[in-house]
């Protein structure tokens, strides 16, 4: 689902824009402004989903999918970047 909606042509030129500016610190002038922003937003929404996921349906001691919770599993399953 996720693949579908970042291939929209308007998010894949914003997220190339993102990417460049980040690389060279310049700002994203070459797409709108409205673009950067959606990109963000839908961005941010992927990233709460998938943080609230793992939160709530991974399995700590298991790896699997049964209900545990907790912070810890959020920042294993994204490599420590919490």
């Amino acid at each position: 689902m996720w693949s579908a909606i970042y291939d929209q042509s308007a998010l894949r030129e914003a997220a190339a824009a993102v990417a460049a500016a980040r690389a060279d610190g310049h700002a994203t002038a070459a797409v709108p402004h409205e673009q950067v922003v959606l990109y963000r937003l839908i961005s941010g929404m992927h990233t709460a989903i998938t943080t609230s996921i793992v939160h709530n349906f991974y399995d700590e001691t298991t790896g699997g999918g049964s209900y545990q919770g907790g912070a810890g599993a959020v920042c294993r399953v994204a490599g420590g970047s919490f």
